[in-house]
């Protein structure tokens, strides 16, 4: 994934992570030029009713602090063309007049409008907004947050001219463009994703004003810094800035899982599967029982699923046991597959895909005095993917017959032991992608040096996936799976009946 110092023209990207912001250096090849990789962490503020929130100053300051060290490593040895952003999905902060920022930064797994999306399934028609902008009510969407927003802080709400995303803040704060992608909007759950415009369905839905939302553009508008920050960054004043991507949309392109033979599996903090599907603006989407529907854009979908619980599980489990030295997981793949007589929901933050119940709660079924702790992280490991499985079902369909699955996320592809888990659960062979790669900044870096010019198209970078190993399912393990699996969903269905699916209509 790595190369040399050189001197052809290339690309950075920014990469907003749920827990850190990093910035690297591509060349035309989407290589990585690791001698120009900066990444700073940063922890959301957790409240006890369900808040996760962010300062978007302090978003800024990190993204500010990334980008200068990358600019001082760049020095003059690189002329830098184009900067890529990729940020996660459906986060949301409302804007004054002036611009500056009224409420924090909504991250999606903030779940206190739960109870008015509760309200919202009741009163309006979920299976026509669903066809309009293919997403479901939930509270990782802006609807449900809107409406809290208005009955929860109604002095802000009144101050508000703006809603914005948080990326987008950044991008209008270094650029004085506001506007949006029409990928990032597609995250919004406000997004005609057929059109490719703003739904007056949803904004009514939602209780605002449509003149309140940003503009719309599409993935290849360049903007440029403004005068303070080109300034502070000589090397990237002349480079054309694009407005953020969904980091989604990018894992895929990064992945090198750009066509419907591929599905994208990403597993880091949280899990998601998804393929990537031609169609043009204006065309009419037809939803797919299960699947929601983004945009990477006007030309492409994504058709996927998503798990809120990955490896955010994982390493809980591991920080209630006392597992510092990571012992814990190297016995835990020690286990014969579903030996230890657990049934685990890992729902420690909720759920999505295919429950979507911002109220279901994490299980650890079938403790006994012999449970040992690393019992509990392989049940943990294996609940994990019982999951992916349930949204793999879901997804299959979307893509072609003999598809590929490539994996991507660092959880994943720093555990061959989990990798293999894995790859029995879905009964199918899963690419892994080399264990450095990060997808969705290197799918910014992509989708920058196309919009730029500097490519044709992302068939002129690296396939990882043809050159990477796979990891076949155990027969042996396939089977314990297939048992173990099934109590998982009679448990499942058991303590939240009625949600085994938003939608199979």
């Amino acid at each position: 994934m790595t190369r040399a110092l050189g001197t052809e023209p290339v690309v950075l990207s920014v990469d907003i992570g749920s827990s850190s912001v990093r910035a690297m250096l591509f060349d035309r090849r989407a290589r990585a030029i690791d001698a120009i990789t900066t990444q700073i962490p940063y922890e959301l503020e957790i409240t006890p009713d369900g808040g996760a929130t962010l300062d978007p100053a302090l978003l800024l300051s990190l993204v500010e602090a990334c980008i200068d060290e990358s600019v001082e490593r760049i020095g003059d040895r690189f002329g830098v063309a184009a900067v890529g952003i990729s940020s996660f999905w459906h986060s949301l902060l409302g804007l004054n007049a002036e611009g500056h920022p009224v409420t924090p930064m909504l991250h999606l797994a903030d779940s206190r409008s739960a109870s008015i999306v509760d309200r919202l399934r009741e009163s309006e028609d979920e299976a026509a907004c669903r066809a309009i902008a293919g997403t479901v009510f939930h509270s990782s969407y802006w609807p449900g947050k809107l409406r809290w927003l208005r009955e929860a802080q109604p002095e802000s709400f009144g101050q508000i001219t703006t809603w914005s995303s948080g990326a987008d803040y950044l991008f209008e704060r270094l650029t004085g463009e506001r506007a949006m992608s029409v990928c990032m909007a597609s995250g919004t759950g406000m997004l005609d994703v057929s059109r490719c415009e703003w739904s007056p369905e949803l904004a009514d839905v939602a209780g605002i004003a449509i003149e309140t939302l940003p503009r719309l553009v599409d993935r290849s508008e360049p903007a440029r810094l403004t005068a303070n920050y080109a300034q502070r960054w000589p090397a990237l004043a002349e480079a054309a800035w694009f407005a953020p991507l969904g980091d989604g949309a990018c894992a895929n392109v990064g992945s090198n899982a750009c066509a419907t033979d591929r599905i994208a599996l990403t597993l880091g903090t949280t899990g998601a599967m998804r393929v990537l599907v031609e169609s043009q603006a204006g065309r009419p989407i037809e939803p797919v029982p299960g699947v929601w529907t983004y945009r990477l854009d006007r030309s492409a979908i994504l058709r996927g699923a998503a798990i809120t619980n990955g490896g955010i599980w994982i390493d809980f489990l591991r920080d209630l046991l006392g597992d510092a030295d990571a012992d814990l997981l190297d016995e835990a793949f020690g286990f014969e597959p579903a030996s230890h007589g657990l049934t685990v929901l890992p729902f420690l933050a909720g759920e999505r895909a295919p429950i979507w119940n911002d109220r279901a709660r994490a299980v650890i079924a079938g403790l006994h005095p012999g449970t040992t702790p690393a019992a509990v992280v392989r049940a943990g490991l294996e609940s994990v993917a019982h999951r992916l499985r349930a949204i793999y079902d879901l997804v299959a369909p979307v893509a072609g017959a003999d598809h590929a699955i490539v994996a991507n996320g660092a959880a994943l592809l720093k555990s061959p032991g989990w990798q293999q888990i894995v790859a029995s659960d879905l009964e199918h062979p899963i690419v892994t992608l080399p264990e450095d790669l990060e997808a969705s900044a290197r799918g910014a870096a992509m989708c920058a040096l196309v919009d730029a010019g500097l490519i044709g198209s992302f068939d002129d970078v690296d396939d990882l996936a043809e050159e990477s190993p796979s990891v076949a399912p155990d027969p042996v393990e396939v089977a314990a799976y297939a048992q173990e699996r099934l109590r998982h969903h009679l448990l499942e269905k058991l303590l939240y009946p009625g949600t085994e699916s938003w939608d199979q209509g």
